[in-house]
């Protein structure tokens, strides 16, 4: 009896099973169809131990008629398993077998048999037979055997990756893996990456990569020992030029203590492409409120904010738990993968052109916050590697709770609006969010703006996903106050509170003028027992005028702070906090927190000084593993420092104007003018050794040192400084002049196509530490400010 029993990629893999009848009579028309089929075998003089091998095996038939699933069975020698699927073969428990569908009379078929030899070097002896489903009349020449020898050496396999691939200017990681396909143990393993010179290398490497000597284009990654099969390699990051398009060579190679068994494959050097990508942004609009059946059209704006165009593009898209019911692709192609998702794409998206995807989705419930993720890349030439853009944003549709007067009780004040958000809202389900909206009917007082004035303080905020939005005043009667917000909460005749009192598990407040209450305009503090906010989701105080009156001119001060956070995982963006009596802003256990673009101690429009009556910014508690960073800002004439900082705290100042402080520009310490070290919780103080007018080339040329570039104690440290330009021999920062990175040395020269004369330079050292586990950021205080002298 003949059964076939496996067809796999187009091989046929047979077994004989032949009774012992036909053994020992075989029919005479077995021996008229039969087919001849002789063996002939040759291997490698050497094999490496344990070693996946092969050996060449070839079958001819002899005839007369043709063989059916004709091959060869190699005995293995070794238990382990083979991987003979990769060679086109069966692996069965005790060997290997390879075959063909029909070999006709004559002709002949070369095998490729894989094996492993013995982990023990020696001599072995390889038997292989011929096989067929066809009788084969001449049983004589279906086997044959060869010899050979098996030795002991490592065999090491180096690749490597660009990911993502190389674009001008932009960061990208070279990784190196290294695996030991042999028996034999390999020791002493270093792997090496090797770049040219016009690819910086910058930021971070792994913390097993140095350096080869001074030379900063090649790095020696030292591995661990590996055994058969391990893999271990290392990693640095690096920046093509900002103008190069030309591609960039990269070679990475490994070496051992041992001798190589084919050091052919240490070594792999490849042309790497460098394209420029676009930027591309992501937004979503949508009406208010979802339909009579919870349906919306959300339109999704996909925008190339770059200079160059972007070349295909790509958008999936998930809407979580919404249906999608019909899409408006406008020049894209989309494919529904399944109920939630798109996959969109379009050939090219021109510089500063966008396009909109309108899909009509349907939702489960009239009220929820539903978040839609874009997955978005480009693949601008064949094999480049975009690292992808995973954005979110929700579609958020409130309960809203509607102001429509400035009394202070009674349906529609605000007051009841808080008291029925809290009693509705404050569950601890994030799915449903709710507003304090403002839509008060015409007409709007001259001044422009509603001033609501309670009697006695409002009730704090429990609710657990909230939103006050004082823009919806605007949308609702227009913009009638063109220097600031409609909606004015004047604390006078409060009693002893905060403005906004807040202990929500997610917020937003934007759109106000908060002013003259007794205590802080916006508290805000943890909701209690209860943590419901993942990491992409923010608190958000935006918009707002915090101690000044809706003009934006005039101090209006609450008797704490203007913004005040415990515990605060979020954005503090675009307000004007002036005039307060204290603090502008106080951060207290803050963590993963931006303070960006904000005016801190002046008028909304103009210079104009409102001074905060303590510190324009005071941190306290802030924690290395999630830095604070303070960038963008405006932070002048307050009473005490611009920025001050706790003891053992840490955070990132950069380009902020930060002048005419009566007190300090910024205090890392609370403890007057800080040094400070590489070790310590600040960076190191940057110092001007000289700042000179080069009137030959028409510039200012700025030399000086602060903490050094490059691997410091094993681990690699980044200092960049920041230079402004100043009026008086004063340690601030009055005009923002830009940025150096230092070299190995700690040195730096700055260039700028400007006349300085008369002026004075001041710089701090950001300072940004790779510890392998976590990244340490932080900021020095100012330094001494030099003269710029001429020529």
């Amino acid at each position: 009896m003949r059964q076939l029993l496996s067809l796999r990629r187009g091989v046929v893999l047979v077994f004989f099973f032949l009774t012992n009848s036909a053994f020992a009579k075989p029919h005479a028309a077995v021996h008229l169809g039969g087919a001849d089929l002789t063996l002939s075998v040759s291997a490698a003089a050497t094999y490496n131990a344990g070693e996946v091998s092969t050996l060449i095996a070839t079958v001819t038939n002899l005839g007369p008629g043709t063989a059916t699933a004709a091959g060869v069975r190699l005995p293995k020698i070794s238990s382990r398993t083979v991987g003979a699927e990769r060679f086109g073969c069966l692996e069965l428990p005790d060997s290997v077998l390879c075959n063909t569908r029909l070999l006709a009379a004559g002709e002949s078929h070369r095998f490729n048999v894989p094996f492993i030899p013995p982990d023990a070097p020696g001599p072995i002896t390889l038997t292989p037979r011929t096989e067929s489903f066809t009788i084969d009349p001449n049983h004589g020449n279906n086997t044959a055997s060869v010899n050979a020898d098996v030795v002991a050496m490592v065999d090491l396999i180096t690749t490597f990756e660009v990911f993502p691939s190389l674009q001008p200017g932009e960061k990208s990681q070279v990784a190196v893996r290294v695996t030991n396909a042999a028996a034999l143990p390999a020791t002493a393993v270093t792997a090496f990456i090797s770049v040219p010179a016009s690819l910086q290398v910058s930021s971070f490497a792994s913390p097993n990569c140095k350096p080869l000597g001074g030379d900063l284009t090649t790095y020696a990654c030292s591995l661990r020992d590996l055994d058969r099969g391990a893999t271990d390699g290392g990693f640095i990051t690096v920046t093509p030029p900002a103008a190069s398009s030309s591609p960039i060579s990269v070679t990475a190679r490994a070496e051992s203590a041992q001798p190589e068994w084919n050091p052919a494959d240490n070594r792999v050097t490849r042309l790497e492409p460098v394209e420029a990508l676009a930027d591309l942004t992501f937004s979503l609009s949508h009406a208010e409120k979802l339909d009579g059946d919870n349906r919306v059209t959300l339109n999704l704006t996909m925008a190339n904010t770059g200079d160059v165009t972007a070349k295909n593009v790509s958008a999936t898209i998930s809407f979580a738990s919404a249906k999608i019911l019909s899409t408006d692709p406008s020049g894209w192609t989309c494919v529904e993968t399944d109920s939630v998702n798109l996959r969109c794409t379009i050939a090219s998206l021109d510089a500063h052109v966008s396009s909109t995807i309108a899909v009509r989705v349907q939702y489960p419930t009239p009220e929820l916050r539903a978040p839609v993720f874009v997955t978005l890349a480009q693949l601008p030439v064949d094999g480049f590697k975009s690292l992808q853009q995973v954005i979110r944003v929700d579609a958020v549709f409130f309960r809203s709770f509607d102001v429509t007067t400035t009394a202070d009780s009674g349906p529609g004040s605000l007051r009841q609006a808080i008291i029925d958000a809290n009693a509705q809202c404050s569950g601890n389900d994030v799915r449903l969010p709710c507003r304090v909206a403002f839509r008060i009917p015409a007409p709007v007082p001259a001044s422009g703006w509603f001033t609501f004035e309670p009697l006695s303080p409002l009730p704090p905020l429990t609710v657990t996903d909230l939103t006050i939005d004082g823009e919806t005043q605007t949308s609702f009667t227009g913009d009638t106050n063109s220097h600031g917000p409609e909606v004015f909460l004047l604390g006078d005749k409060a009693g002893d509170g905060d403005g906004l009192h807040t202990e929500s598990g997610l917020e937003t407040i934007r759109g106000l003028a908060i002013g003259g209450f007794a205590q802080n305009a916006i508290l805000s503090l943890p909701r209690p027992n209860v943590v419901i906010v993942t990491s992409s989701l923010r608190h958000l105080i935006e918009r707002n005028y915090l101690g000044l009156d809706p003009t934006g001119t005039r101090a209006v001060p609450n008797g704490l702070r203007g913004f005040s956070g415990f515990g605060f995982h979020g954005d503090v963006r675009q307000n004007v906090i002036s005039g307060n009596t204290r603090s502008g802003i106080s951060l207290a256990a803050a963590d993963d927190t931006a303070v960006t673009n904000n005016r801190i101690g002046v008028a909304a429009a103009t210079d104009d000084p409102v001074p905060n009556g303590a510190s324009g910014i005071f941190f306290t508690d802030t924690t290395p593993f999630f830095p604070v960073k303070v960038e963008g800002n405006v932070i002048e004439f307050n009473h005490d420092f611009g920025i001050a900082l706790a003891q053992n705290s840490r955070i990132e100042i950069l380009d902020n104007v930060i002048a005419h402080n009566l007190g300090q520009a910024i205090d890392l310490g609370m403890d007057g003018p800080t040094a400070g070290s590489i070790d310590g919780p600040f960076a190191p103080l940057p110092a001007i050794a000289i700042a000179r007018y080069d009137a030959a080339a028409g510039e200012t040329v700025i030399e000086g040192s602060a903490a050094a570039s490059g691997f410091v104690s094993g681990y690699l440290h980044t200092a960049t400084v920041y230079l402004y330009v100043n009026e008086g021999a004063v340690s601030e920062g009055q005009i923002f002049l830009g940025t150096v990175i230092t070299d190995t040395n700690g040195r730096f020269v700055f260039r700028t196509r400007s006349d300085l004369r008369s002026k004075y330079i001041d710089a701090t050292t950001d300072l940004v530490v790779d510890f392998g586990d976590f990244v340490s950021r932080t900021t020095s205080e100012f330094g001494l400010p030099s003269s710029v002298m001429a020529q």
